[in-house]
């Protein structure tokens, strides 16, 4: 039997990740220049100690949904991975991810350090995961900001009645709808993208990576309840970022109402998922100062909340000290089955299953 020729591993041109944090370093200026350190300051001030614990006890909630999303989207992989693997490994990714520029570097951990999977398939997995939340995310967002009346409503129906194409001939107003539209879809795909492109490059054959997945999601849809848990899941944990949100803006603001903050906090979100940040930093802030301008409440005032978000959003993520000062968040696999595998084969992905079949 001929031997099979290990897949060439090409690793992305190092300047993609400059222009990454190139972007993100100068959105991050232009909030500089144009308010100062003053709306900076004035989230530190902002800071309390109970709204610090309602948000890591929210972070917990979410995390644990998105560590269980993940375990659904597994099972659709014909891997098995515990609950209680999954939530350890999810906190030190997410403190990864709060700390290195990307934004995903440690979902590529997460990946990369699935025991009893191969490479690939401890990516894909992660992949899908995220990629999945931010359809949800994205739904989630597109649906609010089109129903619930906000000073972003406006803008969309108009966005979404002349179209894009449009654009040119309306007023300054409809460049905020176009971004209310763009923004999420841009969010999507870019995650897509960069998260999938760390799976694409194991295989040379784009056919092979359709057929891929396209198995993948065939397995995913296979298992009982998995979209189901994939969606409620990504709905809490959705509703669980847009909470600490709504946190940060009422210690900035105890005036604002929350039923206006909540379309404001969705679109901030997505446009914040785009992977190009410094750890979690620079387009969010831009979007923030963008839409509380928008809404009239002052671009400095929406720095604030979005600076203080972020410093919550990095408190939610210090339990992935314990797991990193413990040595866990290595999620184990076991293999459900041959099913996945042989199909996989058959379609010419590639893969070869590696040691004995362990089970959880």
């Amino acid at each position: 039997m001929r031997a099979t020729a290990a897949p060439v591993v090409k690793h992305p041109p190092r300047w993609r990740g400059w222009v990454r944090i190139v972007v993100a370093m100068g959105v991050l200026a232009l909030l500089a220049v144009r308010f100062g350190s003053t709306p900076v300051l004035d989230a530190f001030r902002a800071v309390d100690p109970l709204v610090v614990l309602a948000a890591v006890g929210v972070a917990v909630l979410t995390t644990v949904c998105c560590a269980w999303r993940w375990c659904a989207v597994a099972a659709g992989l014909g891997l098995r991975l515990r609950i209680g693997e999954a939530v350890p490994a999810y906190f030190r990714s997410q403190l990864l991810n709060a700390t290195l520029p990307g934004g995903v570097l440690g979902d590529v951990d997460r990946g990369l350090r699935q025991r009893s999977a191969t490479r690939a398939t401890g990516l894909r997995t992660v992949a899908w995961e995220r990629v999945l939340g931010q359809v949800v995310q994205v739904l989630m967002a597109v649906a609010v900001l089109t129903m619930v009346p906000s000073p972003l409503t406006g803008q969309v129906r108009t966005v979404w009645r002349d179209g894009l194409a449009g654009l040119r001939g309306l007023g300054e107003g409809s460049w905020a709808g176009a971004l209310v539209v763009a923004g999420p879809v841009l969010a999507l795909v870019a995650g897509a993208v960069v998260l999938f492109g760390r799976t694409r490059r194991r295989y040379r054959s784009g056919a092979r990576r359709r057929r891929i997945l396209a198995a993948d999601w065939r397995g995913i849809r296979a298992v009982p309840r998995a979209l189901p848990v994939i969606a409620v899941t990504s709905v809490v944990a959705v509703c669980g970022h847009v909470v600490v949100f709504l946190l940060a803006a009422r210690s900035v603001n105890p005036d604002l109402r929350p039923g206006m903050l909540v379309p404001m906090a969705l679109l901030v979100l997505v446009v914040g998922a785009l992977p190009v940040n410094l750890a979690g930093w620079g387009p969010r802030e831009g979007a923030a100062a963008w839409v509380f301008g928008l809404a009239g409440l002052g671009g400095a005032q929406g720095l604030s909340v979005s600076v203080l978000y972020g410093v919550l959003a990095l408190v939610g993520t210090l339990p992935g000290v314990l797991v990193l000062l413990t040595g866990r968040g290595g999620a184990r696999h076991g293999r459900e089955g041959a099913r996945h595998g042989r199909e996989g084969a058959q379609q010419g992905c590639g893969e070869t299953r590696q040691g004995e079949v362990q089970h959880g």
